[in-house]
């Protein structure tokens, strides 16, 4: 009778294994030799590489010493595991080296592509109607190409036949099916012949054939010492084939993990109802594994002390939680046993992801102060994992993430993706975060690089349209060079910029040559000159190898010379693609993070978590969609096309799954966790969570619930205020009348009413708004743009303003546009100023006869008198009108929305009568003093569907003239100024805002307008 044990879940395994081995119970005759070395002849058999290192530790701890004589433990690999740790010289028939993952996944990409290529050509147009999901991109065929790599090697490990393709019906499968069975009967035939044109083989083949050479050699050796094959589910065939072997070995035994003995033997048999198989089930895969080494479940063992107390009803609980569907009517009552059951089990059902990542590390945190103990986060969601080491680091505590980051999300990786951005084409944004990224030093000394960064961003940056790449920037500061001489501005700053850029455009050009010639280029070529560039902006003179002194940096290092020794495979991309072909082919390779400060605090996945035993285990992501995961098909076969072809079906993997979380559930200390939203989005609690709430019943629910809610309690207590929030005052600075300012413009006089902060912090503060990084085209511009457009046409044209007058102007503004380096921008543009053009036209036809003068851009000056002396006003008049009838017109262009008369009667935007004050005391150059205003508006120029409309402030319901209009700014003028000249008046933020809830101002962070507003405005 094969010897098979199994531990129970509540039970450590790997402590157990160790102790059973010590004892003599593993050993064949049930003692242990007397040999002091007998131990050496053990051979250990276990699924992980990290669960042979934690049981090599187990026995140095049972040993108590730091050395002892170990049996000899390899990894057999299971489900995740890439590659076996056995010796190859045992199966030297197998000569073949593995095709290595970064030239597998290229060389497929490259199948897929071409498919791609040809079912655009070809096929789409015999799939009417049908939404067919191509590969568009070298990034989409590689995504693709992963997918079908994964399915080869299911198909590979799963002992499917690819034969069993040519029997599927094609005409039985909906169209875009039938599209992918033609490509896969294609790349089943093209595939091998590449593998064998490469003299390389798969790596779930070399997997599956060194299993099988390990269990040929075990059976013809049949060796004397033990041989045991523990903790392994035997989800792989050949790894079940190898444990039946060992199983069958006259030294051999197995040792199960938590093989569920407390299942009824009616739910026990509906695991593998043939006509109903419980695929989800955690047991599935142990009920199979008994049955290929050909036993019964009585005739397994317990191994390690038996589950008594609440050990044995947690036991109980959990395999009634997870009973197969068939047999659920057993939970017509809630365990007997619930109260005891659930001793040590904690609920955190948390609002948010965050606030489930802060009561997780509180979890964590608690453990550490018990001396000694121990505690996990086991999850399958890699977000929650980041979120909790971020929590961590409130007591300087770094946790690792043993499932490790993908290459694309860590430093390195952005790093890497930056500077292929930008060399390919990246714009301002992108160019400014690679400058900054702290791995980026490109040969430089620190001070120089920091100054030659600080100069381009504030100088060359922003403020202007730079166009890409390292020539775009020579242009753009070549171009301020010449606007600065002219203005006798010290050139330093632009010497610093230049320094970083001829370094910067060193470093880039293996990648920006490749992009120039615009032509498709192997990917091991952009590889190389990735790889070149990334190496080159990350020298550092006082570190020459800092980035290979990071797991991520070493990681990226390592990907990118794989990528570039794909020399034979043919696959050719354009420069535009490489940046995200790379993220595609590179971005998931998992990189293990640095030791942690603390090792009593471990971060798992469920793979990782196997075997392993802590003394709090906190299991996250308790989510439909996390954990379990979604069942997904893939985009390659349907479902039924996989029942057909012999396949396990995606439940499977959610068995697989359920056994985690009922072994993790097994644990002494167990906290579970979910977010009822995450992203925003609500979820739905796991099923194995909703079982397990079923079976306890309500009473012992709210008890678990409860025991979490002191973590959530604790969490809000965390970042909690210490009384009720104190927001900032309302600024109010009243300076020295000494300091304040005694020249403003007109359109700082309705600053200084609406926002008189703004104006202390512009003039005494000295604090300018700093211009965007490569401002985008805005509607400011395009006024801007039409105001210089119409000022030039105003005073050039001499003709009539007919069509020739229309053509003139809309030349004129094409030329303007032009200049602009937008041509998207312009084509928008254009047409819309076109309508303008011949509106515009047409008024001033209209009004020819009337016109004696047309003055534009006419500056303007005022003085008032206050007590701490005079202060100047001063503007630009957009368009003065000297009309026939010796009376004045003053307008104002607006590209948007004008102010309402109504505003300007009451003189909260004050700048066109301001203007005309200054008119009235000839303040306007080139216009005489005491000239009659026959009409002051508005001029809004939008270019829809009425281009042009006069809105004159006369029009107002107070029934207010021009002459009124003056007389009344200029009390409120000398009123306003001489209230500021005041000591003791202060510059209220926000005096008289137009819109309260609108905090778009150039200073209302600095004023923490939000923060105050709330109270002083009534909040929301």
């Amino acid at each position: 009778m094969p010897r098979v044990y199994s531990i129970a879940p509540s039970t450590p395994f790997l402590p157990t294994l160790v102790a059973a081995l010590r004892d003599g119970s593993l050993w064949p005759d049930g003692r242990v030799p007397d040999d002091p070395l007998a131990l050496a002849d053990a051979t250990i058999y276990l699924p992980t590489r990290r669960a042979a290192r934690v049981l090599e530790a187990a026995f140095l701890a049972d040993a108590g010493s730091p050395s002892v004589v170990l049996p000899d433990i390899r990894a057999i690999g299971d489900v995740a595991e890439d590659l076996l740790a056995l010796d190859e010289t045992r199966a030297a028939d197998l000569g073949q080296p593995v095709l290595p993952p970064l030239t597998r996944r290229v060389a497929m990409a490259g199948l897929v592509r071409s498919w791609a290529t040809r079912l655009h050509a070809e096929t789409l147009d015999l799939l009417p109607g049908e939404t067919v999901s191509v590969p568009t991109s070298p990034a989409d065929a590689a995504r693709l190409a992963t997918d079908l790599l994964d399915l080869m090697d299911q198909v590979e490990t799963q002992e499917a036949d690819w034969a069993a393709l040519a029997q599927l019906v094609p005409e039985e499968l909906a169209a875009y099916w039938q599209v992918t069975t033609t490509f896969l009967e294609v790349a089943v035939t093209a595939w091998p012949d590449f593998l064998a044109e490469q003299g390389m083989m798969e790596p779930a083949q070399r997997r599956r054939l060194l299993v099988e050479a390990e269990a040929d050699r075990l059976a013809a050796s049949r060796p004397k010492g033990p041989v045991i094959a523990a903790g392994s589910t035997g989800s792989i065939p050949a790894t079940a084939r190898l444990i039946a072997t060992i199983a069958g070995l006259p030294t051999g035994a197995v040792v199960l993990p938590g093989l569920d003995f407390d299942l009824d033997d009616a739910a026990w048999t509906a695991i593998d109802d043939p006509a109903d198989p419980a695929f989800s089930h955690p047991q599935y895969g142990l009920k199979q594994l008994l049955r290929r080494i050909g036993i019964e479940r009585s005739d397994v063992r317990a191994l390690g002390p038996v589950p008594t107390g609440a050990s044995a009803a947690r036991t109980t609980l959990i395999s009634s939680a997870f009973r197969p569907a068939a047999t659920t009517e057993a939970w017509a009552a809630p365990e007997a046993n619930a109260e005891a059951a659930i001793a040590g089990l904690a609920l955190i059902e948390a609002e948010t992801s965050r606030e489930e990542a802060t009561a997780i590390a509180l979890a964590l945190r608690e453990t550490l102060e018990t001396p000694g103990a121990t505690a996990a986060l086991v999850t399958p969601d890699r977000a929650i994992a980041r979120r909790v080491a971020a929590e961590m680091k409130r007591w300087e505590i770094a946790v690792d993430d043993s499932a490790g980051r993908p290459l694309g999300t860590t430093t390195a990786g952005l790093f890497a993706r930056l500077a292929a951005a930008t060399a390919t084409g990246g714009d301002a944004h992108t160019l400014i975060a690679l400058l900054k990224h702290h791995q980026c030093r490109i040969g430089l000394d620190h001070d120089v690089y920091r100054e030659g960064v600080d100069a381009l961003e504030r100088h060359v940056l922003r403020g202007h349209r730079v166009r890409p790449g390292s020539d775009g920037l020579r242009a753009a500061i070549a171009h301020r060079r010449s606007e600065w001489a002219d203005k006798a501005k010290n050139l330093a700053p632009l010497d610093a910029a230049e320094t970083l850029v001829d370094a910067l455009s060193a470093a880039l050009a293996p990648l920006e040559d490749l992009t120039r010639a615009a032509e498709q280029v192997a990917i091991s070529a952009f590889a190389a000159a990735h790889l070149a560039v990334v190496e080159a902006l990350a020298h550092d003179p006082a570190r020459p190898d800092a980035l290979a002194r990071t797991a991520d940096g070493r990681a990226l290092l390592t990907a990118l010379d794989g990528l570039a020794q794909t020399g034979g495979v043919y696959f050719d991309v354009l420069p535009a693609d490489w940046p995200s072909l790379f993220e595609a082919l590179a971005g998931d390779a998992a990189v293990r993070g640095p030791v942690p400060t603390d090792d009593r605090l471990f971060v798992w996945g469920p793979l990782e978590a196997r075997l392993q035993s802590v003394d709090r285990l906190v299991v996250a992501g308790l989510n439909e969609g996390s954990w379990p995961a979604a069942v997904e098909i893939g985009p390659w076969m349907s479902r039924p096309m996989m029942t057909a072809f012999g396949l396990e079906p995606p439940e499977r993997r959610i068995g697989l799954a359920a056994h985690d979380v009922a072994q993790a559930l097994g644990a002494r200390d167990v906290v579970l966790t979910r977010a009822r939203r995450v992203s925003g989005t609500p979820t739905v609690a796991s099923r194995w969570l909703q079982r397990l709430r079923t079976v306890a019943g309500p009473t012992a629910s709210e008890a678990i619930a409860a025991r979490g809610r002191t973590y959530l309690d604790w969490a809000s207590a965390l970042d909690a205020p210490s009384g009720p929030p104190v927001p900032a005052p309302r600024p109010a600075p009243a300076p020295p009348v000494v300091d304040r300012p005694d020249r403003l413009s007109v359109t700082e006089i309705a600053t200084l009413i609406r926002d008189p902060y703004a104006i202390y912090a512009r003039h005494l503060l000295r604090l300018k708004p700093l211009d965007p990084i490569a401002p985008p085209l805005e509607a400011s511009e395009r006024g801007t743009l039409i105001h210089d457009v119409l000022a030039r046409f105003v005073a050039e044209w001499t003709g009539p303003f007919d069509a020739t007058a229309v053509a003139a102007l809309v030349e004129m503004g094409r030329e303007a546009f032009t200049k602009l380096d937008e041509a998207e921008v312009a084509a928008l543009w254009l047409p819309r100023f076109a309508r303008i053009a011949e509106a515009f036209v047409a008024r001033e036809a209209t009004l020819a006869t009337r016109i004696r003068s047309r003055l534009v851009e006419i500056r303007g000056r005022l003085e008032r008198p206050t007590p701490a002396g005079p202060v100047t006003v001063a503007g630009r008049a957009d368009r003065v009108d000297l009309l026939s009838d010796g009376t004045v017109a003053l307008y104002d262009y607006k590209t948007g929305s004008s102010p309402s008369a109504q505003e300007v009667a009451a003189h909260l935007e004050p700048q066109l009568t301001l203007e005309a004050l200054m008119l009235r005391e000839g303040g306007l150059e080139s216009v005489p003093a005491d000239q009659t205003v026959s009409d002051i508006a508005y001029i809004e120029l939008k270019g829809a569907r009425e281009p042009l409309t006069v809105r004159s402030i006369l029009d107002n319901k107070a029934g207010k003239d021009a002459a009124t209009l003056v007389a009344e700014v200029d009390q409120k003028l000398r009123a306003l100024l001489s209230a500021y000249a005041m000591d003791g008046s202060v510059y209220l933020s926000r005096a008289r805002i137009q819109r309260e809830k609108s905090f778009g101002g150039d200073y209302d962070h600095l004023a923490r307008a939000r923060e105050w507003a709330l109270s002083v405005e009534g909040g929301e």
